[in-house]
C-alpha cells in the first residue's frame, strides 16, 4: 500500500507476514522500553497477533524506507473507527521517523474506510504527545487508564489527506501506539478498544 516521504527518505509499507512478526518480536526483546510497553502482547506477536490478522478488520504492516525497517502499524477498523498501533523501533528512533509514521497511520485507515481515528497517550509519553498535538488529532481529556485521548475526523483533513506536523518535536519520532495497559512512556501511545 502506498508510501509517504519522510524527511529525505520516503516512508514504505508491506503487508506484515511471518518474517514481519517475528522482526516485531526482536525488537522488542532488544528494546526496553518499548519491550516493556508493548512486550506482553506484540513480544510474542506470532502467537498472539497473527491470529488476529486473519479478522477482516485487522490489519498489519511493517515499515521500511530506502535505508531499511523502521517499525509497524497495527490497524483495527470497527464501524468506520479505526484504533491504531504503531510503533518505530529502537535503532531508528531520533531520525524524524514519527511524524511519516502518523502519515502513514492515516494513509491506511482512510484507505481501508476509516472515518475516524481514535490514539490514547500515557500522560508520561512527552514525544507521542507532542507529535498529536502537533497533528490534526484533537485532545479530548483523560481516560479510565490515565491516557489522553485523541480523535482525528479524516473529513476535516485537507484535501491532501496528510497533517502538518512540523510543530512537533522531532523527539516525537520515538511514539508509538499500543493496545497494551496503556501503560507508555517516551516509545508509546496507546490506542485500542479496551
Amino acid at each position: 500500500m502506498g508510501d509517504v516521504l519522510g524527511g529525505e527518505s520516503r516512508m514504505q509499507v508491506r503487508a506484515i507476514d511471518e518474517d514481519g512478526l517475528r522482526q516485531v518480536e526482536r525488537w522488542l526483546a532488544a528494546d526496553p522500553v518499548g519491550g516493556a510497553i508493548f512486550g506482553g502482547f506484540y513480544g510474542h506477536a506470532v502467537d498472539r497477533w497473527a491470529p488476529l490478522l486473519q479478522a477482516p478488520s485487522r490489519h498489519g504492516w511493517i515499515t521500511f524506507d530506502e535505508t531499511g525497517p523502521i517499525g509497524f502499524i497495527d490497524l483495527e477498523i470497527l464501524d468506520d473507527e479505526a484504533e491504531i498501533t504503531y510503533y518505530v523501533c529502537l535503532a531508528r528512533r531520533g531520525q524524524g521517523l514519527g511524524s511519516p509514521t502518523v502519515d502513514q497511520v492515516i494513509a491506511l485507515a482512510g484507505g481501508l474506510g476509516a472515518r475516524q481515528i481514535h490514539a490514547s497517550v500515557d500522560l508520561t509519553n512527552h514525544p507521542s504527545l507532542a507529535l498529536l498535538r502537533g497533528t490534526a488529532f484533537v485532545e479530548q481529556g483523560t481516560n479510565e487508564f490515565n491516557e489522553t485521548e485523541f480523535t482525528l475526523d479524516l473529513a476535516e483533513l485537507d484535501g491532501s489527506g496528510e497533517h502538518d506536523a512540523s510543530d512537533a518535536s522531532d523527539a516525537s519520532d520515538a511514539s508509538d501506539a499500543s493496545n497494551e495497559s496503556g501503560a507508555s512512556d517516551e516509545s508509546g501511545a496507546s490506542s485500542e478498544s479496551r
